[in-house]
């Protein structure tokens, strides 16, 4: 091989190792963040927990524990700020972590094993009008939504998602199928590469270009290994309405979690006091019934009347309703319907009607023909789930006035009992009871509406009508509505009933019921771009990349050179045909040409350091690799000679391999790679018995090789000093004392 060409490598900083830990668990395997000195590790044994360490002192800050006795990790990946991390579990669920909060944001579930996941920033385009497409305006028009307490703020807002750059999760699966998630959220393609292959297949891994014009899919059948390019343009040239889009979902998402914590709060505060009311009462009625000695409504009318009750009325109140009972009962109505209304008025209520004004803004959008109605935002789904949410706001507006009623007049019946109660048993009442003396209108009406045709119609007595609301059943009482003569012209006017303008009151349906139909509505119109994205997407090519093999590790990356040609590397190892070593096989696909070629080769390293006497070893065995940043990737050796068996890290800069070595369509030819590998960038690991796998960060300039299990080096690249402290390994003692945590730290801080 030319030498000569070697004058061409840039000497890089030297690579500094800056300790060795011992990790608090057992791990397999560590992704480094893109942005800050945190490194996401898998936990062993199985089913594996994650978990969250500092770079420098490999401190644990929190640990996720596995979802089920039978989720095992199958891969990580961080979001391009690092604020999230993206989990994939053999159960086909594939959650978002906060970093910070250590909670989860959202969890798909795609109904197959993950196989890969690459979380890719896009690189943003200028503005195509020069101007935002479109700007929201909802912080200014709308007031703040007052958040719902969240149990010890553990459960992370979406709002906490990467939204200050367009961004995409690609998800792969053993299906065959390609996954695009805009923000790690918003489903915009679903794509089968089925479609595009005559024989079932399973996705390694997919990976976007920079501009998202493109999508490389590697996939294997029973035979062979392809690599399949999927045309993604309307992804980079609709960038700004998908962006639109996600931004909303996200919106609308948060709002209903809202919702969901206000549900909730409202039926864990939900009393069945008057339930044992309800059904004392009717015990009541069933024995009048049988004694045929009138109503209930007759006896209390009369007792309100002539303050006089009969002799079973009587009974029934001194021994079964009794003065304690009352006086409980009117101590948690006025704390539950205070409760209820705070939760239905003030939390929920606005999220609500926060969720109408976004609807409005994205029925509006979905009108705009040359635009958003190409990315798939459909009038029909969208104007479906305004529909919902109107409704849902009657609904809440009809428990409101139920609760406010409900809450004056039935005050004014127990207060009114209370007072017989207390009469009857000639007891005192306190100075308190008679500065509230209760509307006898009040409580006729109450005594109306409640116990009027009881008899006659066989039913039951209900006092408690709210909690009806917070079930998912039609309401047993509902409301009864007066007629609206304004409501039947309107209705009655063929065009304006079909213009979706009216929204429906739904007497008979529940709070719940309505809201599930809101979310299913919001479900089904933002799903609808991933229908229609997909159907513009088409195959650009398909390779042979080789013969079906077991894949040690599989990584792909995208570059965009300053040329403007795109270029999107996959690199993985896989044994050699009769030997137990492993080969290191590089792809580069250039996107800027029509032709789309594919150029290969196959990486050895012999002889490292170009010459210099520090290096003599000939032949070395590859471990492992890891992307490092632009077109640079760190590889893990292991030096083959007999007398030297040490390990060592290299980092090689693909582009300084010559053209001249890249095979073009066609099976790799061999390339020593050794002579484009620059001094300063080699590492030896002394004093390491074993190294199992590298992982960096070109970013943060940081990586890390795990010797076991459990021993950790961390190194530091491009540094100006290459001193290096090799004394950390000597001693067992030194080991042990730099292990962080215990075993009980193994709960979710």
């Amino acid at each position: 091989m030319d030498t000569s060409e070697e004058a061409d490598v840039k000497l890089g900083g030297a690579v500094k190792q800056t300790d060795e830990k011992h990790a608090s668990s057992e791990l397999r395997e560590m992704v480094w963040s893109p942005k800050m000195d945190l490194v996401a590790a898998v936990a062993l044994p199985e089913p594996n927990d994650v978990i969250l360490y500092r770079f420098h002192s490999l401190a644990k800050l929190w640990t996720h524990p596995s979802p089920s006795d039978t989720s095992i990790v199958r891969c990580l990946a961080w979001g391009p700020l690092g604020k999230c991390l993206a989990v994939a579990y053999s159960t086909g669920q594939v959650m978002i972590l906060s970093v910070e909060k250590a909670g989860v944001l959202y969890t798909h579930n795609i109904n197959s094993i993950p196989t890969k996941l690459y979380w890719h920033a896009v690189d943003q385009p200028e503005k195509r009008l020069g101007v935002p497409l479109f700007k929201d305006l909802c912080d200014k028009m709308l007031p703040e939504v007052p958040t719902t307490s969240r149990e010890n703020e553990s459960r992370p807002s979406v709002t906490h998602i990467n939204r200050d750059i367009l961004n995409y999760l690609v998800v792969s699966d053993e299906d065959g199928i390609v996954n695009i998630y805009v923000y790690g959220l918003l489903s915009i393609a679903h794509i089968n590469l089925h479609n595009y292959s005559a024989q079932h297949c399973r996705a390694l891994s997919s990976c976007l270009s920079r501009s998202s014009s493109s999508l490389v899919s590697i996939g294997e059948d029973d035979t062979n290994v392809y690599l399949t390019v999927v045309n993604t343009d309307v992804l980079a040239a609709r960038n700004e309405e998908i962006q639109v889009l996600a931004d909303k979902f996200v919106k609308l998402l948060s709002l209903l979690e809202q919702c969901d914590l206000s549900v909730n709060k409202m039926v864990e505060a939900w009393e069945d006091s008057l339930m044992e009311l309800d059904s004392k009462l009717n015990q009541f009625a069933q024995q009048k019934q049988e004694l045929k000695e009138g109503t209930v409504l007759n006896d209390f009318l009369e007792l309100l009347l002539f303050g006089t009750p009969s002799d079973l009325l009587k009974v029934f109140l001194v021994k079964d309703l009794t003065e304690r009972g009352m006086k409980k009962l009117g101590t948690s109505l006025q704390t539950y319907y205070r409760t209820m209304e705070e939760l239905l008025t003030i939390n929920m209520q606005g999220a609500v009607e926060s969720i109408f004004y976004h609807l409005n803004d994205l029925y509006g959008l979905s009108q705009w023909s040359d635009t958003f109605a190409l990315v798939g935002l459909d009038t029909a789904h969208v104007n479906s789930a305004l529909q919902a949410c109107g409704s849902l706001c009657l609904k809440i507006n009809e428990m409101q006035q139920l609760i406010t009623t409900g809450t004056k007049n039935l005050r004014a019946f127990s207060s009114w009992l209370y007072r017989v109660i207390l009469r009857i048993s000639e007891q005192e009442i306190s100075e308190r009871m008679n500065s509230f003396i209760p509307d006898p209108n009040a409580v006729a009406e109450f005594l109306e509406d409640n116990f009027k045709g009881l008899e006659e119609s066989n039913s039951r007595i209900r006092l408690e009508k709210v909690g009806q609301y917070l079930r998912d059943d039609d309401l047993v009482s509902p409301l009864k509505l007066t007629e609206n003569n304004l409501w039947d012209n309107l209705t009655s006017i063929p065009h304006l009933a079909a213009s979706g303008l009216i929204y429906k009151a739904e007497p008979n349906k529940s709070l719940i019921q309505l809201y599930k139909r809101l979310a299913l509505g919001l479900r089904d119109a933002l799903t609808t771009p991933a229908v229609s994205v997909i159907r513009t997407m088409s195959i650009g090519t398909q390779k042979l990349l080789c013969k079906r093999t077991k894949f040690q590790a599989l990584q792909q990356f995208s570059f965009e050179r300053e040329d403007s040609s795109s270029l999107i590397y996959t690199a993985y190892l896989s044994e050699r045909p009769g030997s137990s070593d492993l080969k290191l096989v590089v792809t580069r696909l250039v996107l800027a040409e029509h032709s789309l070629p594919l150029y290969q080769c196959e990486l050895e390293f012999g002889r490292l350091g170009q010459g210099t006497a520090q290096y003599t070893c000939q032949i070395h065995k590859v471990l492992d690799f890891d992307h490092y940043l632009k077109e640079e990737i760190i590889v893990l050796l292991q030096q083959r000679d007999e007398d030297q068996q040490a390990y060592l890290t290299v980092r090689l800069n693909l582009a300084n391999i010559p053209s001249d070595y890249w095979v073009c369509d066609s099976a790799p030819t061999v390339v020593d790679a050794a002579p484009w590998i620059c001094p300063s960038y080699i590492k030896i690991l002394q004093n390491a018995t074993n190294a199992l796998c590298t992982s960096s960060s070109g970013k943060r300039d940081i990586g890390s090789v795990m010797l076991s299990s459990r021993r950790v080096r961390l190194f530091m690249y491009d540094v100006d000093d290459d001193s290096d402290d090799e004394s950390l390994t000597a001693s067992a003692s030194m080991l042990e004392e730099s292990t962080i945590g215990s075993d009980k730290e193994n709960s979710q801080s």
